[in-house]
């Protein structure tokens, strides 16, 4: 993050959509307790939802809150 690779002037979405897709993925997996190469159900955020870092680092936080409930 903020590497001069990252400038938005030269930036390669396509090469980062597949990173981004794969973290979100593994992600989800990790969440749900089920193995990476599995398809995650969606119960803490559905594949195609990309959240922001505030919002990630949000349900991240409150997940054992949410779990108990």
């Amino acid at each position: 993050m903020g590497a001069e690779d990252r400038n938005p002037q030269n930036r390669q979405w396509t090469k980062e959509k597949d990173e981004i897709k794969t973290f979100y993925h593994s992600l989800a997996c990790v969440l749900e307790n089920r193995p990476q190469d599995a398809e995650p159900e969606g119960k803490f955020f559905a594949l195609n939802q990309k959240l922001s870092i505030p919002k990630l680092v949000k349900r991240l936080v409150t997940l054992q809150k949410l779990l108990t409930t």
